[in-house]
C-alpha cells in the first residue's frame, strides 16, 4: 500500500492542531499512489491540491480540498517520469519539472510537462519535453528558487537553467 496520506489540520483554541480531514479514510479508502510509491511533489491552489507520487510512473492526483473535512480525489493522470516541482500557470494549467524515467523506473533527463487541469476529473498532458539524458540537472535540483516564471497577459515565460548531459551512459 502507498504510504501517502493527506492530513488537513486546523488550529484549536489551545493553539494545538486537530485533524479535521484525511485521505485515504473510511469513506474514501482509495490510496494516494500505488504500492511502493513515494510523494515527490505537492501544490495547493485554492480548493485544489495536486500530488505527484513515483516509483515507475508519475501519477498526478487532483484533489478537492474545498471542504477540509471531506477531501476527495477528483482525477488522476499517469505518465512516464515524475515531477519534483509543480507550478500553477493561471487557473487551467500546471507546469511540472522533474525527471524522465523508463518503464522500469530508471531515470533519464530533465522532464518539463505542461498539463491542462481545467477539467480536474480528466487532467491531460498538453506537451512534455525531455532535456538531455541521465545525469542532466537543472537549477531546481539545488534550490526551489531555481526557476523564474514571468506572466505577461495570457503568456508565460519560463527560465530554467540546466546542465545537459548527452551521454547515454552517465551515472545517476
Amino acid at each position: 500500500v502507498s504510504p501517502a496520506t493527506l492530513t488537513i489540520l486546523r488550529e484549536n483554541a489551545s493553539q494545538g492542531l486537530d485533524t479535521i480531514g484525511s485521505l485515504p479514510n473510511t469513506r474514501r479508502p482509495d490510496p494516494l499512489g500505488k504500492s511502493g510509491e513515494q510523494v515527490y511533489a505537492v501544490q495547493f491552489v485554492g480548493p485544489r491540491a495536486y500530488v505527484v507520487t513515483f516509483r515507475q510512473t508519475d501519477p498526478l492526483y487532483v484533489l478537492d480540498v474545498g471542504d477540509p473535512a471531506d477531501p476527495k480525489t477528483l482525477g488522476e493522470l499517469e505518465m512516464p517520469g515524475f515531477s519534483d516541482y509543480l507550478y500553477p500557470l493561471g487557473d487551467k494549467l500546471l507546469l511540472g519539472v522533474g525527471k524522465d524515467a523508463n518503464n522500469a523506473g530508471q531515470l533519464g533527463g530533465i522532464k518539463v510537462a505542461l498539463m491542462d487541469v481545467s477539467n480536474p476529473a480528466v487532467p491531460t498532458v498538453i506537451s512534455s519535453e525531455v532535456i538531455g539524458k541521465r545525469g542532466s540537472y537543472s537549477a531546481l535540483d539545488f534550490s526551489r528558487h531555481g526557476i523564474n516564471l514571468f506572466q505577461q497577459g495570457t503568456q508565460f515565460r519560463i527560465a530554467l537553467p540546466v546542465r545537459v548531459n548527452e551521454s547515454p551512459f552517465a551515472s545517476p
